[in-house]
């Protein structure tokens, strides 16, 4: 029989919701409305009189914007918004309080009100498609029991009662009533099943206390355990909703408003969201105007050697010097709003601690001093004259609040000018009543708007007083990638998405390092956790073993995939019970788990979140000192050890190293040293985290670059790298960096000259003219004139080969100088994965978000790109080569996970990509998304890939074509259905995803057949104007007009009826008019000369005189537009093929020519339809790119000639009905034309359904 599971209310709570303090007005309110409820239950009335209170209290809560109603037969639903017609998205059944027989109870499930909700829930999966289900319920309006869907998603929907639903549903069963489902079916089920199934539990009447006269009310100490109840039936719990600190969503109220103050905008420019600084209204208080004014003044591009980095013209390098200047001070700003939080919180909400306040810094000097004079410097070492304002500051030992280089070249915060008013943001977070008000300083409203957001509230069970809105490191991560990314063509990665991606990749790489080391052959994490050695010296080993995993993100960004490893990394050693406090023990008795892709730590006893906190007398509490000295140190050994990251812009190398001293600072503690008065200091993590370009380098990484000799200084830069980390002297560390630097500068220098054969020639020539003039002086001998030619004709030989040589050396100087600026050097930037002699050995994980940046954009590097890459192409994204790069950086086994655009799969330009991972790599899985919105506000089209480095060449991977993305965003690792694939079939059908039964049909239908190209040639392209908003013209001379026809107006088997003219400037053998002999069409397009003449390629061909201003940029020549040809639309949702004679074919528009009524059917059949949605180029909405590489595939068999016949008839009879009218249903024809298409290719029934149902 199936028993219940009871789960205490707090534990089925996700974590991370755990540490969202309720605002006390919503607490009240529900307090208020569960005390109602509670009073008007009337044991007496009936279900249908409770069921009235229940709407009402859900409804008076939270769900006051949901339909909150029954719902056909279900008693009673929760929606998914305020409308009926939503889908459901929990399912409630109410029984009386005093029908004990239909109400389960904590001993007995089999009852109707399981067997009513069962049916529902069957009903809504089954007949309504409905997926969405999050919860359901069954009450009596004291007693509730929640059960989750995938509790009934796995008992009921995927097992045998499925089955018998449907047969019940279909009169297939002795009777069709629902008490034969409940009664001979479910119960049935539910007597048979040996299984337990969860759900929470409670009484209300557990949380009330009486008065003596009888009246019921909650009692103010059992505040905590009503939190656990308010939260549970809040909608981030019973709807799955996103709450306050969701790394998968955006807070637009504060990145809005703070874009304002930094003076920065958002704007759409097609379909890409980019950020810039005001394009009008430029407030001169805002940071970056206040900041371009001193840069100006102060001439600071003198200090520059290289200022076109940060821009073409003076504008655009004051405005991304600004930039950076203030992405660094608001990081510094927004770690200490942290800090400030953290403090108060250690201190029992003490706001003493509080410094971020206007009347403590009211100038820009006074954030000069907090940064450089208080937290650069040791608290005995300061200046006597800050110790008032800034006394409960400690001294944190971060290279964060050093000057940094960009500073000391220009300005630091104090050079701005104070007392500069600034307008409120239009939609200020104070309301619009401030507006009138007038406007505050900058800085005064920069303090004022922080204020106004909690940068404190995580982490208790207690109540929020004030309403505001949670920020942390996740929020402002994400904030940041927004702000700083777009101009790299980077998005921010959702949360759901890195905790999937580090979870899933570092399990998989820790067996393999376990393997590696301890010579064992664990199959997968599961084998290992049960076999791991838990003893004080096992934990000791496995310790060391995790710790020596080396992970990489190349384009690291915001550091977002580095902090979710971080985390995952604890979250592992926590769950193999190997994680140890810092004497040795084991860490017991808590949960670390990763929840919204935080780390959350619980107590498992109490569920009481981990809160660190000194004791009233400012002492240790032993057993959270522990645990938070613990975790500080385990992060510490994590960041300086295991996580590495470049990125090309500088911005985000402070905003990575940023997020990861915030991970740091999160379990910041008082030390014993100091009597519990200052924290431990932050190591000095910076140098993980680099910039430079990924892509470039010098240096290959197999390449032998050390001698013997330089062992030496290979181990002192080791050591030095080593030593830099924890390094607190200022002056100390700097010595530490220079000479990291100069070890760098002594390997640059071991790099060949790119020139050497160049120079090595030029030296050759010059010797040869040295020699010509030594052998042949000026002056004359008895040499004969003739000589004298022959050796005149030599040295201007040599002279122009010498110059021309000497122009190609200088013009590739300063090429190379261009590529090789800002190149990153793997070969040796990181000694940690270099072995002892100096070889590189290379990262167990290169993980991450590589940029979507097209090439076009960078033509520079195209020569470079072809010459290193052996996936190139010149319409390749850049991400193909990251993917790449991304193999050449891994050890063997090492693993590969990125997550990018799914396009390299399914285009041309993809192929030397896809063979190379299928060579390079054992491919694990691809989560591929098509046109699923990950990205928010982008449609990037993207998957997720997971691969090691190996050579192996049988074996099968995990495809999974994501349809609903809702229920990743929850449950990251929620149940996908996944195709096996096979790697050889894989690539025998050009990199194309199909499990085995798709690869028998595909070999089926190809055996004995030729391709299309092979009979037909090559579809053609239509014309491209480049300009059609003006060749669109009707009202000019008849023989320039031409019917004008676009893929929108070509459909199915119907008529092509051109719905515009268009100005056709070509006789019938394609020669250019002379527009002159057509003054309407010339006068016209005299009128657009300007923009004809600036179209791409036309203003190229106008300069070398190969083009005239008039014609179109792209014509192809062999088509005779009177005849009739095939057509069909290059997007199209379906199979679209047709007929078109004497019109010209946009470039929306292929062209077969020919008019065959066998090819025209064949290609409309449902089976070629199938092989287009197996091959083409998927679109939102169901569309596809019937591109040239797919259709010259198409296999073609041909019928006898009585079949021909027939099928040509067919195909007629088609084209004669739509002639007469495009609506006419023509389902029958086209299907007797599908069976004889089945039957030339030899289908089977199955392989017929497999065909028809994809």
């Amino acid at each position: 029989m199936i028993e219940l599971l009871p789960v205490p209310i707090k534990k089925s709570i996700n974590k991370a919701y755990l540490k969202i303090k309720p605002v006390r007005e919503d607490f009240q309110n529900f307090r208020k409305e569960l005390q109602k409820l509670l009073s008007l239950i009337n044991e007496e009335e009936s279900e249908e009189h409770n069921k009235k209170h229940i709407i009402s209290f859900f409804e008076n809560t939270f769900y006051t914007d949901r339909y909150v109603n029954t719902k056909g037969r279900t008693d009673l639903a929760i929606h998914l918004d305020k409308t009926g017609g939503s889908f459901v998205g929990v399912i409630i059944e109410t029984k009386s309080p005093v029908n004990k027989s239909d109400m389960i109870s904590e001993d007995n499930l089999n009852c109707k009100s399981m067997h009513e909700v069962i049916l529902y829930y069957l009903r809504e999966r089954i007949e309504h498609k409905n997926d969405e289900i999050k919860n359901i319920i069954i009450t009596n309006a004291y007693k509730w029991f929640i059960f989750k869907a995938d509790q009934f998603e796995k008992h009921f929907y995927k097992s045998a009662l499925k089955d018998e639903y449907e047969k019940w549903r279909d009169d297939k069963k002795v009777s069709s009533l629902n008490e034969h489902f409940y009664n001979d079916i479910v119960k049935k089920f539910l007597d048979e099943t040996d299984a337990e199934i969860e759900a929470v539990y409670f009484d209300l009447r557990d949380f009330w206390e009486s008065t003596p006269s009888g009246e019921k009310y909650f009692n103010n100490e059992n505040e905590k355990e009503l939190i656990s109840l308010f939260k549970k039936f809040s909608p981030p719990e019973l709807l799955k909703e996103p709450f306050a600190n969701d790394s998968n969503t955006l807070n637009k109220q504060f990145y809005s408003e703070l874009l304002h103050i930094i003076g920065l905008e958002e704007y759409k420019e097609k379909s890409k969201k980019k950020i810039t600084r005001k394009r009008e209204n430029r407030d001169n208080g805002s940071l970056i105007e206040n900041t371009i004014r001193i840069l100006e003044t102060k001439d600071v591009l003198k200090n520059f050697d290289d200022k076109s980095v940060y821009g073409e013209n003076e504008e655009e390098q004051l405005y991304n010097i600004a930039l950076e200047l203030n992405i660094i001070w608001i990081n510094r700003i927004l770690f200490l709003k942290l800090l400030e939080g953290q403090l108060v919180n250690y201190h029992d909400g003490d706001e003493n601690y509080k410094f971020l306040e206007p009347n403590i810094i009211n100038q820009y000097d006074d954030l000069f001093e907090l940064f450089h004079q208080v937290l650069a410097v040791k608290i005995e070492e300061r200046n006597s004259g800050l110790s008032g304002r800034f006394s409960k500051i400690p001294y944190l030992n971060s290279s964060l609040f050093e000057l940094s280089e960009i500073e000391k070249k220009t300005i630091d915060i104090a050079s701005l000018k104070n007392k500069v008013n600034l307008f409120f943001y239009k939609n200020t977070i104070f309301g619009k009543d401030v507006q009138s008000k007038g406007f505050p300083p900058a800085l005064e409203y920069l303090l004022l708007f922080l204020n106004a957001f909690d940068f404190a509230s995580e982490g208790s069970d207690e109540i929020l007083e004030e309403r505001k809105t949670i920020i942390n490191a996740s929020v402002l991560g994400l904030i940041f990638e927004k702000i700083n990314g777009y101009k790299e063509g980077s998005f921010y990665t959702p949360g759901f998405i890195t905790m999937y991606m580090a979870r899933e990749t570092l399990r998989r790489a820790i067996v393999l390092k376990f393997n590696e080391v301890k010579n064992k052959a664990y199959k997968d994490y599961d084998e290992l956790k049960r076999n791991i050695d838990t003893s004080s010296d096992g934990r000791e080993e496995a310790n060391k073993i995790i710790n020596s995993l080396k992970i990489c993100d190349p384009a690291v960004g915001s550091g977002h995939f580095l902090v979710s490893c971080l985390n995952e990394i604890i979250a592992i050693k926590a769950d193999l019970r190997v994680l140890n406090y810092r004497d040795g023990r084991q860490v017991q008795n808590y949960s670390l788990e990763i929840e919204n892709d935080e780390l959350i730590i619980t107590n498992e006893e109490t569920v009481e979140l981990l809160d660190y906190h000194l004791n009233p007398s400012g002492k240790q509490v032993t057993a959270l000192q522990d645990l938070q000295e613990a975790l500080f140190h385990e992060k510490e050994t994590i960041i300086e050890n295991c996580l590495f990251g470049v990125d090309i812009n500088p911005n985000s190398v402070n905003i990575c190293r940023l997020r990861l001293w915030i991970e740091l600072l999160k379990n910041a503690y008082y030390t014993k040293e100091s009597n519990y008065t200052e924290l431990e200091t932050l190591p000095n993590i910076d140098i993980n985290i680099k910039q430079g370009n990924s892509l470039i380098s010098r240096f290959d990484v197999k390449q032998d670059m050390f001698t013997s000799a330089d062992k030496s200084v290979l181990d002192v830069y080791k050591l030095n790298v080593a030593l830099y980390k924890d390094e607190q002297d200022k002056n100390k560390r700097r010595e530490l960096k220079d000479s990291i630097e100069r070890t760098k500068e002594r390997f640059r220098g071991i790099a060949l000259d790119p020139l050497y054969k160049e120079r090595e020639q030029m030296e050759k020539l010059t010797e040869q003219l040295h020699k010509l003039n030594i052998d042949n002086p000026l002056f004359k001998h008895e040499d004969t004139a003739e000589k004298e030619a022959e050796v005149e004709k030599k040295r201007n030989n040599l002279i122009a080969k010498i110059e021309k040589l000497s122009k190609e050396i200088e013009d590739k100087a300063e090429e190379y100088s261009s590529i090789y600026s800002n190149s990153f050097e793997w070969r040796f930037e990181f000694p940690e994965v270099l072995d002892e002699e100096g070889n590189y050995k290379g990262f167990d994980v290169v993980i991450g978000n590589p940029p979507y940046i097209r090439q076009e954009e960078i033509k520079y590097l195209s020569n470079y790109f072809k010459e290193k890459y052996i996936s190139f192409s010149g319409k390749a994204d850049i991400y193909v080569y990251f993917y790449e790069l991304g193999i050449t950086l891994l050890k063997t086994y090492g693993a590969l996970t990125f997550i990018s655009s799914n396009k390299f799969l399914e285009t041309n330009y993809g192929k030397a990509l896809s063979r190379h991972l299928a060579e390079s790599l054992r491919i694990i899985n691809i989560r591929d998304f098509k046109d699923l919105e990950v990205f928010e506000g982008v449609s990037a089209y993207p998957l997720i890939f997971e691969g090691t480095i190996s050579d192996e060449k049988e074996y099968q991977f995990h495809y999974a074509n994501i349809k609903d993305i809702t229920p990743l965003k929850s449950d990251p690792f929620h149940d996908i259905d996944i195709v096996n694939v096979n790697i050889k079939s894989f690539i025998k059908n050009d990199y194309k995803v199909t499990n085995d039964s798709v690869n028998r049909l595909l070999n089926k239908i190809n055996k004995n057949s030729q391709q299309l190209e092979k009979i037909y040639a090559l579809p053609v392209v239509g014309v491209k104007t480049g300009y059609n908003d003006g060749y669109l013209n009707s009202d000019i001379e008849s023989e320039l007009s031409k019917p004008y026809v676009f893929g929108r107006d070509v459909k199915k088997y119907e008529p092509v009826i051109a719905k515009n003219n268009i100005i056709f400037p070509y006789d019938d053998k394609y020669c250019l008019v002379e527009l002159e002999k057509y003054p309407k069409a010339n006068s016209y397009l005299q009128q657009i000369k300007e923009n004809l003449s600036n179209r791409a390629i036309i203003k190229e061909g106008l300069t070398n005189h190969t083009k005239l201003w008039y014609e179109y940029q792209q014509i192809n020549k062999t088509i005779n537009i009177k005849e009739q040809h095939i057509i069909y639309p290059n997007v199209s949702l379906g199979n679209n093929f047709s007929l078109v004679d004497h019109a010209v074919v946009d470039m929306t528009c292929f062209l077969i020519k020919t008019d065959s009524k066998f090819l025209l059917g064949l290609l409309n059949s449902k089976l070629v339809e199938y092989l287009m949605k197996l091959y083409a180029v998927g679109r939102r909405g169901g569309y596809l790119e019937y591109k040239v590489q797919y259709i010259k595939k198409i296999p073609i068999k041909v019928f006898n000639k009585e079949e021909n016949i027939l099928f040509e008839e067919l195909v007629n009879n088609i084209l004669k009905e739509k002639s007469k009218s495009s609506s006419t249903d023509t389902t029958v024809l086209e299907k007797q034309i599908d069976e004889m298409v089945y039957k030339l290719y030899g289908l089977t029934e199955e392989e017929i359904r497999v065909v028809e149902e994809n």
